[in-house]
């Protein structure tokens, strides 16, 4: 063990970490008062109790054992120093001593617990015998020789699982001496937060009708009137190529040109952003009467409303979907619009087609051009008037379409009067009750659109 680092007992320092390998009885006899007992028959198996201290000091009593567990830690990567000497060394200059159970500490020799093997060994890594001298350790590969056994022990923080409750067993709902005051307020039951009911569609779109098409029709009355007021204005520089003109007249004119141009343009957004809505709306149910999803998102549908280039068929093809859908045909087959959306469809093409026509002719200078203009204007104006009116018509239609069937429940009341001079028997009484139930009769309407059967026709014909 000479290439094993040790120190003096002299040499210590004085905050040296100390750890005793001594077993049990020994250290119970005495043994430094700031050293930490950690025997070396058990030091393998609580090695994670060896402090961490750089250096450690190890002691025993005469500094052999010592030395093998310092050559065994200094294996495993430890900085590790022996006390030469041992307790021995230690008690001779007279060092304190702390006994546990005796009273005069003393240093005693080890006791029958000391596991150093009195015969050779063969080492269960390895499989080299060992020296008997060699101590409890292998000096080829260091594995402990004495034979471990380990043992499970449970945590002190570990307490038992509470124990189940015993169950009570039922007697019965409770019985109270006299009446209780408290319990549920009387009524019917109701959730606590109730589910919101879904929103429905054809709802939706009717709400969204009874403020589209009055918008609409103010819309084509205002540019009835703008058309007008550019008629006039039109007039007027037809006349001024003869005769002056009255600044009263002509103020009169530039008045309601003007103001016919601010209200148009914001009655026609206002109409346009509700016809969105509209459509949006519109799209959703008829998806639902369909039972499918719908071929458009709200985002699509709006830029189709919107975008120019894009604008020109995209309003046509989702008024057509509408259509097809609320007229129950086959999703699977192509829409075939109507005569009046398709007129509505050339109507909407044109008025964008002209406005950017005008937009594009008021760049121009000269007085002719400006005459030229004022004509383009009335046109657009008519043609904006008559595209809103047949927004409206369409757009009231689709949304009937749309609409579940109403009907209407009618009564008549049928007598038959008895003959002269004779009593009504229990037969015709019987009679004359079959023929005013059978009078009873559902009215059915003969188309989804409108019509009605006349009062008094049977049932199951059509007007």
């Amino acid at each position: 063990m000479s290439s094993v680092p040790e120190v003096g007992v002299g040499e210590l320092p004085v905050d040296a970490v100390l750890v005793d390998v001594r077993e049990d009885d020994e250290w119970h006899a005495g043994h430094a008062p700031d050293a930490r007992h950690l025997p070396m028959s058990r030091f393998v198996a609580h090695l994670d109790q060896v402090p961490d201290a750089d250096p450690l000091y190890v002691i025993c009593r005469s500094g052999g054992r010592s030395a093998q567990v310092v050559a065994y830690l200094n294996q495993q990567g430890r900085s590790c120093v022996n006390v030469a000497g041992g307790m021995q060394s230690w008690a001779a200059p007279g060092r304190p001593l702390v006994a546990e159970h005796a009273a005069t500490p003393a240093v005693v020799s080890a006791g029958p617990l000391v596991s150093t093997p009195a015969a050779p060994l063969t080492c269960p890594r390895c499989g080299r015998r060992s020296a008997p001298d060699s101590g409890p350790f292998c000096p080829h590969c260091g594995r402990y020789l004495a034979p471990l056994r380990w043992v499970a022990e449970t945590p002190s923080s570990a307490t038992p699982p509470p124990l189940p409750r015993p169950r009570r067993r039922y007697v019965g709902a409770p019985r109270y001496p006299f009446l209780p005051r408290w319990g549920f307020a009387p009524g019917p039951w109701r959730t606590a937060d109730p589910a919101p009911p879904a929103a429905d569609a054809v709802r939706a779109t009717r709400t969204s009708l009874g403020t589209l098409v009055p918008l609409l029709w103010a819309t084509a009355v205002v540019a009835l009137v703008a058309a007008g007021a550019e008629v006039w204005r039109y007039l007027l520089l037809l006349a001024s190529r003869s005769d002056a003109l009255s600044a009263g007249v002509v103020a009169a004119s530039d008045a309601l040109v003007a103001a016919a141009g601010w209200v148009a343009p914001i009655s026609a957004a206002l109409a346009g952003l509700v016809l969105v809505q509209w459509t949006v709306r519109a799209t959703q149910a008829a998806a639902d009467r369909a039972g499918v999803r719908p071929a458009r998102s709200p985002r699509w549908l709006a830029l189709g409303w919107l975008v120019p280039g894009l604008n020109l068929s995209m309003p046509g093809s989702a008024l057509a979907e509408i259509e097809h859908a609320a007229l129950d045909r086959p999703a699977e087959q192509r829409p075939r619009p109507t005569r009046l959306l398709l007129g509505w469809w050339a109507l909407w093409v044109a008025g964008l087609v002209l406005a950017a026509i005008v937009l594009a002719w008021s760049l121009r200078t000269g007085v002719q051009a400006r005459a030229d203009g004022v004509v383009l204007h009335a046109v657009l104006d008519v043609l904006a008037a008559v595209t809103a009116g047949v927004t409206a018509v369409l757009v009231t239609r689709l949304t009937r379409l749309l609409s579940p069937p109403r009907y209407r429940r009618r009564e008549l009341v049928v007598a038959v009067p008895a003959e002269p001079g004779s009593s009504t028997t229990g037969w015709r009484r019987r009679r004359d009750r079959e023929a005013a139930e059978a009078a009873h009769d559902e009215v059915r309407p003969a188309d989804r659109v409108g019509g009605e059967l006349e009062a008094g026709q049977p049932a199951g014909q059509r007007p």
